[in-house]
C-alpha cells in the first residue's frame, strides 16, 4: 500500500512538473547523441535491477533467504554513484518494503512465507516504515496508533 501511494504521488508530481515546464512552448526536435546512449543504458539497467530484486524478494511466496538476499542486493544498488536522485528514492522505498516484509513473521492475505505459514494475531496491525536520521525504521501499530 505504501508503495502504491508513494508511486502514485511521485508519478502525479512528475507529470505536473513536466506539464508546467513545457506549457506554451513549441516542441523541440532533439538529435540523437551517442554520449547519452551509455547513460540511458546504465539508468535503464539500474531500474531493471531494482524491479528484478523487488520481484525476487516480494513475490507472493516468500522465503527469508530470498527476502534477505534482495535487501542486501538493494543496499549494494543504493551505493552506486550513477543512480539518479529519483532512483535512489525508489531503491530506498524498495528497501523499506523488504524490511517490512521481513519484520512481519507470518503469512497473511495473498502473501505466504514458507517459514511461517500461519497468521499470528500480534501482527494484525499496520506495518509502518519511517525514515529517521538516514535510517529506515519498521514498526507495527494498531490502525489508530499510526
Amino acid at each position: 500500500m505504501l508503495g502504491a501511494i508513494y508511486g502514485g504521488r511521485v508519478a502525479a508530481n512528475t507529470i505536473l512538473e513536466g506539464y508546467e515546464a513545457y506549457r506554451g512552448r513549441e516542441p523541440e526536435i532533439l538529435s540523437f547523441d551517442e554520449s547519452i546512449k551509455d547513460i540511458n543504458t546504465t539508468l535503464a539497467k539500474n531500474r531493471y535491477d531494482l524491479r528484478d530484486l523487488l520481484l525476487q524478494g516480494l513475490g507472493i511466496v516468500r522465503t527469508p533467504g530470498e527476502m534477505n538476499q534482495a535487501l542486501s542486493d538493494l543496499e549494494t544498488l543504493y551505493q552506486k554513484p550513477e543512480l539518479t536522485d529519483m532512483d535512489r528514492k525508489r531503491t530506498r522505498l524498495g528497501m523499506a518494503m523488504l524490511m517490512s516484509a521481513i519484520a512481519r513473521k507470518e503469512s497473511r492475505g495473498a502473501h505466504y512465507r514458507v517459514d511461517v505459514p500461519e497468521m499470528h494475531e500480534e501482527y494484525r496491525k499496520q506495518t509502518c516504515a519511517v525514515y529517521v536520521d538516514g535510517e529506515i525504521q519498521i514498526r507495527h501499530a494498531a490502525p489508530d496508533e499510526s
